[in-house]
């Protein structure tokens, strides 16, 4: 204690403090066990950490063995990636694919007249639609805030009818700012169409050819002449190009003055015009002329001097499907021609998506794709598997174990959590996996054995690589979570490590409601064959919610409906291009009850969540006309029924054994059962094994979870422990300081009693002193 050292042997010349120090050190011997007792459960839950990461590692290699895509591995071949990539999406057959890309596909672009600014000349103002394939018109309003071609550009962007606008310079001197548009998507369905309605202004034309106004290039101080377009100049042709011109022969040339020779070209075509008189239309002749005339003012040409005449075409690009041939025609086969709006097709060999890049030539006709079992793919995750759990089994034995040489011992020698999950791991690999009728039961069969010092290794390679490559299907089984069902309609798609395998029996599965698709349907309305109906702009809007999702206002096509069959066929239309539900396959279909009928429309899901809505409010509704104002909504149902006799949920067509269930917790179910397929009793029989992957999934997810695995619940155990020994220790550190006090206290009032007795002593002795001298004095004196 401070302070108290100064009290060492002013009276008792004893060292008190060592004599505190050893007796509180005498006395805090448990306080060191317990210590030593932490230490060693540390190092026990940084051991256990230490085993749940390896056995982390492990389940994945374990799941994604136990998953049957792993087993469906494809190697594609392609003859030359230059042209054409492939990646696979799902489960491909093997086979050899001859393919040729006669054409990419590509975006609409078009483009307006040139302007002079693009910021400050009016385009004038009223209404400007642009439409992109089938999708509804989208209107953009231009007042004078905005009627600028700058203006009408910030507009488009703004707008979201899924096209792009930009301002271009195209070097021009006189109007070089043009608009080009481009769609968002490619092919034919993302053309570009434009309703201008502007007035009032130089308004943009995205469809008249037409040819610019002459610029001269080279032009001497001599030539007094000039060019400008004949009237009648009018541009047939379909390309954007450029002509230039250059007056022929040497020297001052007068117009007018005999006859006058300028050469043309193209740059592909070429000729040569005659100018005989001034202020004379000129046309151009041959190939590639396309309507062009010029006409000279009277004066001078000087010879070689050169101009030039742009002639422009709106389509800068057109709209173009990618286009592949499938097969060959160096035989007597007829290829196959597929077109696609974009450059990714998917479906022309199943389970493969095709990224084209650029057309296949003479130099390279056709790409060979070859598609073939990845064998060795297979194998490497088995390998990968196996190196895994053999890295992990070694370091539980390192923790284990006992070197007798060193006479070492692993940091939980003899833990019994640590020797269960040993014991449970070395049994997994050479379970028997019951439930299927392969060849193969037991990792053995494939030539997988585990050494003699228990690591898992290949032992016979020939035999799993003929295992792989003949037959695969049981190889499958051996590893995987699978499940075979007795009809088509009713498919098991996994089960959870809850659920346990049937056996060769299987389990009944019993169905009493099938899932069914969410559907409205409007009120009667007469047949438009006997009362056409007439769709305009006060009448063709309508909007729909699609389980959960809105669409954008779907705007129907002006136009008078003879059939029901036109009518539908408009409305299906319109709503499979409408941005935000035309994905979600929704079906529309008419209802005949003779002089009348109705509308139904259904949603492709099923289940509770699936259901078709009308969104009221919309301008120009055309909900009315088409029976659909006052729509009935019905929503689809979930299937429901029970697997081995345990009750199951049902989410859409997806029924799952409830948590609990002895036999079924976790088993999917995909049931696409129709209410005609339902009989009485069971529907299905599931033969349900799993594999050895399957199991150590299962396994590894018991002793890792973190809430409730083996590890985590003996980590916290443990912690708990250390948690309660370290109290004990604070508490008796605390004990031991007020004890080391008070001995301090009562050494000090040990040397206090010593000094006050010592200071009596030294007072007797001197009293006792002073009386024996008095008391000789006055003996001597007698």
């Amino acid at each position: 204690m401070p302070g108290f050292n100064s009290i060492d042997g002013i009276a008792s010349n004893l060292n008190t403090t060592e004599i505190v120090e050893a007796i509180i050190n005498s006395e805090r011997g448990h306080i060191r066990l317990m210590e030593e007792q932490q230490s060693s459960r540390t190092d026990q839950m940084t051991v256990y950490n230490s085993v749940s990461a390896l056995l982390i590692g492990l389940k994945t290699k374990a799941a994604q063995l136990a998953q049957p895509a792993t087993f469906d591995k494809t190697k594609i071949s392609i003859s030359d990636d230059s042209y054409i990539s492939a990646a696979v999406s799902s489960k491909v057959a093997t086979g050899s694919y001859r393919l040729s890309i006669q054409q990419l596909a590509r975006n609409h672009q078009v483009a307006s007249q040139g302007f002079a600014d693009s910021g400050s000349t009016s385009i004038g103002t009223g209404t400007f639609k642009i439409q992109r394939g089938d999708s509804s018109a989208t209107t953009i309003i231009i007042d004078s805030t905005n009627d600028t071609l700058e203006g009408l550009r910030q507009a488009i962007n703004a707008s979201g009818a899924g096209v792009t606008a930009s301002i271009i310079n195209d070097g021009s001197e006189n109007d070089p700012y043009r608009l080009l548009l481009t769609s968002d998507k490619t092919g034919l369905s993302g053309r570009i169409s434009v309703t201008n309605q502007l007035s009032g202004g130089e308004s943009p034309d995205f469809s008249g050819s037409s040819f610019d106004i002459p610029e001269t290039l080279s032009w001497s101080a001599a030539a007094t002449s000039s060019v400008s377009l004949g009237s009648s100049a009018s541009y047939s042709g379909s390309a954007n190009k450029q002509y230039t011109f250059t007056v022929a022969g040497t020297g001052i040339q007068t117009v007018g003055s005999g006859d006058l020779l300028i050469d043309w070209t193209d740059g592909t075509n070429s000729g040569t015009i005659t100018v005989s008189a001034a202020a004379t239309e000129v046309t151009l002749e041959g190939v590639g002329s396309d309507g062009l005339t010029v006409s000279f003012a009277a004066g001078d040409l000087v010879g070689g001097d050169t101009f030039q005449v742009q002639a422009f075409s709106p389509i800068v690009q057109e709209a173009m499907d990618a286009k592949v041939s499938l097969g060959t025609s160096s035989t007597t086969g007829s290829p196959i021609v597929i077109t696609s709006a974009t450059n990714t097709i998917e479906g022309l060999i199943g389970g493969v998506t095709l990224n084209l890049k650029k057309i296949t030539d003479a130099n390279t006709p056709e790409i060979t794709i070859t598609t073939e079992q990845d064998s060795a793919g297979i194998r490497s995750s088995i390998e990968d598997f196996i190196k895994q759990y053999n890295g992990a089994m070694s370091r539980i034995s390192e923790f284990l174990k006992y070197n007798a040489e060193t006479e070492q011992a692993g940091t939980l020698l003899g833990d019994t959590t640590l020797l269960s999950i040993d014991d449970q791991m070395r049994s997994m690999i050479s379970t028997v996996v019951d439930g299927i009728d392969s060849g193969y039961r037991v990792l053995a069969d494939i030539g997988i054995r585990s050494s003699a010092l228990g690591e898992l290794r290949v032992a016979d390679s020939s035999k799993l690589d003929q295992a792989i490559s003949e037959d695969l299907s049981d190889v499958l089984k051996l590893f995987t979570n699978w499940g075979n069902s007795s009809i088509n309609k009713v498919t098991y798609l996994g089960g959870s490590s809850a659920s346990k395998a049937s056996g060769l029996d299987g389990y009944d599965v019993d169905i009493t409601q099938v899932a069914t698709h969410g559907y409205l349907t409007g009120t009667v309305i007469n047949n438009p064959g006997d009362s056409p109906i007439v769709i305009g702009d006060n009448n063709n809007t309508i909007k729909l919610k699609v389980d959960g999702l809105v669409s954008e206002d779907i705007v129907l096509t002006n136009g008078t409906y003879n059939s029901f069959a036109e009518l539908v066929a408009e409305i299906q239309d319109k709503i499979d291009a409408d941005e935000k539900i035309g994905s979600r396959n929704v079906t529309v279909s008419y209802v005949d009850t003779g002089a009348t009928g109705y509308l139904s429309i259904e949603s492709s899901s099923y289940g509770s969540n699936s259901n078709v809505e009308i969104q009221a409010g919309s301008a120009n509704s055309a909900l009315t006309m088409l029976g659909l104002a006052q729509a009935r909504v019905t929503e689809g149902l979930d299937v429901v029924g029970t697997i081995n006799g345990e009750q199951a949920t049902g989410s859409g067509q997806i029924l799952t054994g409830n948590k609990g269930n002895g036999t079924t917790e976790g088993i999917r179910l995909k049931v696409e059962l129709e209410a005609a397929d339902l009989i009485d009793g069971t529907e299905a029989n599931i033969v349900i094994a799993k594999g050895v992957a399957s199991k150590f999934d299962d396994l590894l997810d018991s002793l890792t979870k973190a809430t409730d695995g083996l590890l985590a619940r003996r980590t916290r155990a443990v912690q708990s422990q250390v948690d309660l020994t370290t109290e004990r220790i604070e508490h008796e550190e605390a004990r031991l300081a007020i004890r080391k006090e008070a001995l301090f206290k009562k050494y000090i009032e040990m040397e206090r009693l010593l000094s006050s007795f010592n200071s009596q002593s030294a007072y007797l002795e001197t009293q006792l002193s002073q009386i024996s001298s008095n008391w000789n004095y006055g003996k001597n004196s007698n």
